[in-house]
C-alpha cells in the first residue's frame, strides 16, 4: 500500500499560488464531518500527480456541487439480494462542475471546466460500507479460521432461491451483519459506475488512466463494445487519517481493485475510502487514489488526494 506523506501546505509555492489565483480551496479538510449535508457550491479539490520516465506533472482538480438536475428522470432500479432483501435506488441525477489546472512543473497551466451528471443516490452508497465489511471478516477470519464466508450477492430481476436466501440469513446472523450495511453494499456496482463516469467526465484525467491502462483488443471492442467491473485483490486495510491530514474521527480504509475492461484486467487501482458524509458525496467517500499498469514493470502512476474544502 502507498502512502502518502506531503504535507498539503507545503506544496510548491506554484501550486499554492495558483490555487488562490484561480480560487481552488487548499485546507480546512478538519471540518469534514462538521456538517451532514452538503449544500450548492460546496466544493472540494484535489491534487492530482502522475509518475513516469519523463518525472512528474501535477494538475488541480476541484469538483463544486450544482444541485439536482432539472428534469431529470427518477426511475428505480432494484436488486435482489442473496439474503432475500430487495434495495432500491434512485436513478435522481445532481450536476458537478468540474475545473481542472494544470499541469504544472513543464508548462504554463490551463484552466479547464467541464459539466457532470452523476446519480445522486449513487454517490450517497460509495464504498465504505463494504471495505468496512469485508475488513471487519479479514479479522474475525484472524482470530477464528473456521468461520464460515459470507458470499452476499444481487440479481438485477428476479428473487434468488429461498434455500440460498436461509443459509444467507443464518450466515448474517452468524457475522452480525446489518440490512443497512447490505443496502450499500448491494449498490457497490452502481456507485462505481458513476465514480467511473465522474472519471471519464473530468478533462485530462480519463485520458491519463486510459494511457495507463491496458487496452482491450479492437475485435473486443468490435464485438462487446466496452463494459467495465472491478475485483477487490488482496487485503483491505485500515487507514491512518493522520497522513491524509483529515480528522482523527474519520475512519478510513485502503481497498485494492482490479478494474477490468471486457472481463480483462486492465488497470490496478487502490481506493482510500471513507463514508460519503456531506461534503464527501461529491467524491462518494473517496479521499485518495492510487491507479497504476496491470503490468508492474512499467513505470507509471497516477496519485490523487483531496487537499482542500470549501462549504457555501
Amino acid at each position: 500500500m502507498d502512502s502518502i506523506k506531503t504535507p498539503f501546505e507545503k506544496l510548491p509555492s506554484e501550486i499554492l499560488d495558483s490555487a488562490g489565483a484561480y480560487g481552488f480551496p487548499v485546507g480546512n479538510l478538519q471540518n469534514l464531518l462538521n456538517r451532514d449535508t452538503i449544500k450548492i457550491g460546496d466544493e472540494l479539490t484535489f491534487l492530482v500527480e502522475m509518475y513516469d520516465d519523463s518525472g512528474v506533472k501535477i494538475w488541480l482538480v476541484s469538483n463544486i456541487w450544482q444541485g439536482n438536475v432539472t428534469g431529470s428522470k427518477n426511475n428505480i432500479t432494484r436488486r435482489y439480494a442473496s439474503t432475500g432483501d430487495v434495495f432500491e435506488f434512485s436513478s435522481q441525477e445532481a450536476k458537478i462542475e468540474i475545473s481542472i489546472l494544470g499541469p504544472f512543473n513543464s508548462e504554463t497551466p490551463k484552466l479547464l471546466k467541464a459539466p457532470a451528471n452523476v446519480g445522486k443516490d449513487y454517490l450517497k452508497l460509495g464504498f465504505f460500507e463494504l471495505a468496512q465489511l469485508e475488513y471487519n471478516l479479514q479479522q474475525k477470519k484472524l482470530k477464528d479460521p473456521d468461520l464460515p464466508e459470507f458470499w452476499f450477492y444481487t440479481n438485477r430481476s428476479n428473487p434468488v432461491e429461498k434455500n440460498i436466501v436461509d443459509q444467507q440469513k443464518l450466515l448474517m446472523k452468524k457475522l452480525s451483519i446489518n440490512k443497512d450495511r447490505l443496502r450499500a453494499i448491494s449498490g457497490f456496482g452502481l456507485a462505481f459506475d458513476a465514480f467511473v463516469n465522474l472519471i471519464n467526465d473530468t478533462p485530462g484525467i480519463s485520458e491519463i488512466l486510459w494511457d495507463i491502462a491496458e487496452k482491450p483488443s479492437w475485435f473486443s471492442i468490435l464485438t462487446k463494445g466496452i463494459s467495465t467491473s472491478n475485483t477487490t485483490i488482496g487485503n483491505i486495510t485500515a487507514v491512518n487519517p493522520e497522513i491524509w491530514q483529515l480528522p482523527d474521527n474519520v475512519n478510513g480504509y485502503y481497498h485494492p481493485l482490479s478494474f477490468k475492461i471486457n472481463d480483462e484486467e486492465s488497470l490496478l487501482l487502490g481506493l482510500y475510502v471513507t463514508k460519503p458524509y456531506g461534503i464527501l458525496q461529491l467524491s462518494a467517500g473517496i479521499f485518495g487514489l492510487i491507479a497504476k499498469p496491470v503490468d508492474t514493470s512499467i513505470n507509471k502512476k497516477l496519485i490523487v488526494r483531496l487537499i482542500g474544502a470549501k462549504f457555501n
